[in-house]
């Protein structure tokens, strides 16, 4: 039922992939504070929470994946979090569970953070035309031409963004019903990041 890869972890990503390493990390040094207690869904190759080891932060991993080496091998599905964190951080997960599942997940998971639940979820598309242009000063302008796919492409994936009826406001519903509010939505590809707080 729960499909994931290991395979993957092991070659070099494609260069949209470090820029959304570089999107999460860019979201996290906003909210984050010196001694932060942060719990990752998902450690993917660990270059997120190596980078916020190094960087000092407390962090805990958990995957249902021991190749990949977390501090806590379960699947979050039906795993009883013992411990409360300041930050939850979850990029390209949820997908990877029934929605069902996921909304289920998602009500319990509020009552184990204190502070920000950050996350990222795909968006269903075929993107036509992708361009960034970077000025000095760090300032980006970015334009996408892309079309809603109407299929999922990969078997690992449940759901996504704007496929059949998991849309944004679906998704805001089920924020909404497990007491959670959004702060903030942002995309960037095809990735939609959350902040949501209590």
């Amino acid at each position: 039922m729960y499909n994931y890869s290991t395979d993957w972890i092991y070659k070099l990503e494609n260069q949209r992939h470090w820029m959304h390493y570089w999107h999460q990390l860019n979201m996290l040094f906003s909210h984050l504070s010196e001694g932060d207690r942060i719990l990752e869904i998902g450690v993917g190759t660990r270059f997120t929470s190596n980078y916020l080891k190094s960087k000092g932060y407390h962090l805990t991993t958990i995957d249902i994946d021991a190749k990949k080496k977390p501090d806590i091998v379960a699947n979050i599905v039906d795993y009883d979090f013992p411990d409360v964190f300041d930050y939850i951080i979850a990029f390209e997960v949820f997908e990877h569970i029934l929605f069902d599942d996921f909304q289920n997940l998602i009500s319990r998971l509020q009552k184990v953070f204190t502070k920000k639940m950050i996350m990222s979820v795909p968006r269903n598309e075929k993107v036509w035309l992708d361009f960034q242009c970077i000025f000095p000063g760090e300032k980006t302008i970015a334009f996408q031409i892309a079309t809603k796919r109407n299929k999922i492409l990969s078997k690992h994936h449940h759901w996504e963004i704007d496929y059949a009826h998991y849309s944004r406001s679906f998704l805001k519903g089920i924020f909404s019903d497990s007491n959670l509010k959004i702060e903030s939505v942002k995309k960037s590809n095809s990735l939609v990041y959350y902040t949501l707080s209590k």
